[in-house]
C-alpha cells in the first residue's frame, strides 16, 4: 500500500533528488607535487564554467581543488580574485599561443590560414575558458 504524499515526504525525495544529481568534484586531487594554486585554478575555471558567479562558493573551489579553505585564501584574497586570475592567466595563455601559432614568415594568406586554425585549436582546447568571456 502506497503512503500518502506529504510535503515533509515530498521534500525529502526532492533533496535526495538533488542530491543525486549534484556533480562529482570539478578536479580529484590525486597526484602530489602538482602545484595547489594550479589545482585551484583548474577547479575554479571548471566551476565557474558549469555554474554561474553567484553559485560558485570559495568552499567548493576548495573542495574540488583538494586544498583547504584556509590554503585557499593565500592564493586568492577573494572570489573576484581568483575569478580574474582565471580569466588573465586564460587570455594571457591564448596570446602566447597564438603568437606561437602564426609565424611572421608567413605571407598574409598564410597568417590568416594559421590564425583560423589557432583560433579553432583555442575554441576546442580551453571551452570551460570561453564560457567565461
Amino acid at each position: 500500500m502506497r503512503r500518502p504524499l506529504t510535503i515533509a515526504s515530498w521534500a525529502r525525495a526532492r533533496h535526495e533528488e538533488q542530491a543525486v544529481r549534484e556533480p562529482e568534484p570539478a578536479y580529484a586531487p590525486t597526484t602530489a607535487g602538482v602545484d595547489k594554486r594550479e589545482r585551484i585554478l583548474a577547479a575554479g575555471l571548471k566551476l565557474f564554467a558549469e555554474r554561474p558567479y553567484q553559485r560558485v562558493t570559495m568552499d567548493r573551489v576548495a573542495e574540488a581543488s583538494g586544498v583547504a579553505k584556509g590554503t585557499l585564501y593565500l592564493y586568492f584574497d577573494s572570489k573576484e580574485s581568483l575569478y580574474m586570475t582565471i580569466l588573465r592567466e586564460g587570455m594571457e595563455g591564448a596570446i602566447q599561443m597564438y603568437a606561437s601559432e602564426i609565424g611572421p614568415d608567413l605571407g598574409v594568406s598564410g597568417r590568416l590560414q594559421a590564425l583560423i586554425a589557432a583560433n579553432i585549436k583555442f575554441c576546442y582546447e580551453r571551452r570551460n575558458l570561453l564560457r567565461l568571456i
